[in-house]
């Protein structure tokens, strides 16, 4: 295979890979229609590791206060690296923006809860969004309220404010909770570390004597 001909099968595969990530990964039904195609470029995981963070890169910088399209394609793809620029953009925003990166970055510290990184950035970053969605006065730009009234109807809020303020009570309640499911999750990985460092030896004294009998 020529040089030219490598290039365009890594710029296939490169967007094929991209495509998946905004499905959310790789393991999307998505990735069975492309896996055989993706197969016969030769991508190395030196390649995935590089575009995995070009892809994380090219949304942080597109990170917005009035779309959120940014988040969307982020949600399974940051960690504790990324946090700065979440909050750096979160307080640039309305309400509706601040309600959006605060419950972002609190399933970010749910789903990372063992990193000490997120944990300690994110969680009084959280709290302090939640906060200030629901106690202070509610901003909302033309477009976001909108978009708000439109939740109103299956909501049971007659006004944006109601429906923002009781949003930022409840992720404050939300992070009440966190520590019990950090405790969970602790408990979770000891018991599988403790489980594999245990159930090793018998599984290597089992190969051993499989292989002594043949």
């Amino acid at each position: 295979m020529g040089a030219k001909a490598k290039t365009q099968d890594l710029e296939r595969a490169k967007a094929l890979y991209f495509e998946s990530l905004e499905y959310g990964g790789p393991s999307h039904e998505f990735w069975y229609d492309a896996r055989e195609e993706y197969d016969r470029c030769g991508v190395t995981s030196a390649d995935e590791k590089a575009w995995r963070e070009e892809y994380v890169a090219l949304w942080l910088g597109r990170l917005s206060v009035e779309d959120f399209t940014a988040l969307h394609r982020l949600k399974h793809f940051v960690g504790a690296r990324a946090l700065p620029d979440l909050i750096r953009v979160a307080w640039q925003g309305d309400s509706l923006a601040r309600l959006n990166y605060a419950e972002f970055i609190c399933d970010m510290v749910e789903s990372n809860a063992l990193s000490p990184g997120v944990l300690s950035q994110g969680y009084p970053v959280v709290k302090q969004l939640g906060q200030a969605v629901a106690t202070e006065p509610i901003q909302l730009s033309p477009a976001h309220r909108r978009i708000v009234e439109a939740r109103l109807p299956a909501s049971g809020f007659s006004t944006p404010e109601e429906y923002l303020h009781d949003a930022g009570a409840r992720l404050i309640n939300r992070l009440r909770n966190l520590p019990v499911r950090i405790v969970i999750h602790a408990i979770l990985f000891l018991w599988l570390a403790v489980t594999i460092v245990v159930a090793f030896p018998f599984f290597y004294l089992a190969e051993f004597i499989g292989k002594r009998r043949r």
